[in-house]
């Protein structure tokens, strides 16, 4: 998860406890928070100067910073993320004179693997850190493979509630990348499987294996 700031004012003359902003508009109420070292209204986005009166008695209040932790992770599920990342890559395909992509599900359980192991282990590419390659990863899951092929995104999404507009950031992405351009074209892929695992700071780690 990631996070933002946020301050309390705690009056030791009347007790009182305030986090709202102050600033031109004086019915937005919105927290105080902290963004990129730089104080905003939560609400309206305004920018602030953080004030240490107290809002009732006009007392000097103590200033207290406090962490707030946030789910950004889209409001999808994994699955559904993967079936539209399938069904994008496919018309990117027959855009481009290509046959369609079949689901393989033996595929899809290594890509998910390998998407979760480099959210869990904080790391991003095709081979691990202990020295697996794709290939390697093939093999350990026993799948029969002549070729393969494999593509990587590591984002946090524009969109958040929409698996079809996730989809599409993360394959036009591929798209406009030479390398994984190429290899999401190949004319010789038969089948495809999509893996996805949230991180701990709402990125969506995707792993699209080929056969």
């Amino acid at each position: 998860m990631r996070s933002v700031y946020t301050t309390v004012r705690r009056c030791p003359d009347c007790g009182t406890i305030d986090s709202s902003s102050r600033h031109a508009d004086p019915d937005c109420k919105g927290p105080v928070i902290c963004v990129a070292d730089k104080w905003i209204c939560g609400r309206c986005g305004d920018p602030i100067a953080v004030a240490d009166d107290c809002i009732e008695c006009g007392g000097s209040a103590t200033l207290k910073r406090r962490e707030v932790r946030l789910d950004i992770a889209p409001e999808v599920s994994p699955a559904s993320l993967e079936r539209a990342i399938h069904e994008v890559a496919n018309e990117y395909r027959r855009e481009n004179g290509r046959r369609s992509l079949t689901v393989d599900h033996h595929l899809a359980g290594i890509a998910r693997a390998h998407s979760r192991h480099m959210a869990t282990a904080d790391f991003f590419a095709h081979e691990t850190p202990d020295g697996m390659t794709v290939g390697d990863r093939y093999d350990r899951a026993d799948y029969d493979w002549r070729r393969c092929g494999e593509n990587l995104a590591r984002r946090h999404p524009s969109a958040l509630y929409d698996a079809t507009a996730i989809a599409t950031e993360l394959v036009e992405r591929w798209m406009n990348s030479p390398g994984h351009r190429k290899t999401l074209l190949d004319p010789d892929w038969k089948e495809q499987g999509i893996g996805i695992y949230y991180g701990r700071d709402g990125a969506v780690y995707a792993t699209q294996n080929f056969a």
